[in-house]
């Protein structure tokens, strides 16, 4: 908790600067189609597109690293609902529901990733600090 309670702010400017990388990748850098695609469940397994699969969980890594727990969640499903949602309404890609579920994934999976190491990090700074002053 030591850890969470130094950093709260700056936890709090990166995830929203995050969340306007996200934005920018999923969203704003993206050119207007001609029609709305929308794709159902598990279409990119069905198709073998993994590495899109791989690569939308990665991008909600961090953002669930920076707010942690239940809240994590929560902002990591409104905002994949919110860009699926844009996409659609905008025609800026294939709305799909599998970019929902791998986003939440990547953000549960970065939320317990923060909860499991959080304490080794913590001790990792601790001792940093021992090191770097005994130095001066």
């Amino acid at each position: 908790m030591w850890l969470r309670n130094i950093y709260k702010k700056k936890r709090l400017i990166l995830s929203i600067l995050y969340v306007g990388v996200i934005l920018w990748i999923t969203i704003f850098s993206r050119t207007p189609g001609y029609q709305r695609i929308f794709k159902g469940i598990f279409w990119e397994m069905q198709m073998g597109y993994w590495s899109d699969i791989v690569l939308n969980i990665l991008l909600f890594v961090p953002l669930g690293m920076l707010v942690g727990g239940k809240r994590a969640i929560i902002i990591g499903i409104t905002l994949s609902l919110y860009i699926e949602f844009c996409q659609y309404v905008f025609v800026l890609g294939y709305c799909e529901i599998d970019d929902i579920l791998n986003n939440t994934m990547g953000t549960v999976l970065g939320s317990c990733l923060i909860n499991k190491y959080e304490k080794r990090i913590e001790e990792l700074c601790i001792r940093l600090k021992k090191y770097v002053f005994r130095i001066w």
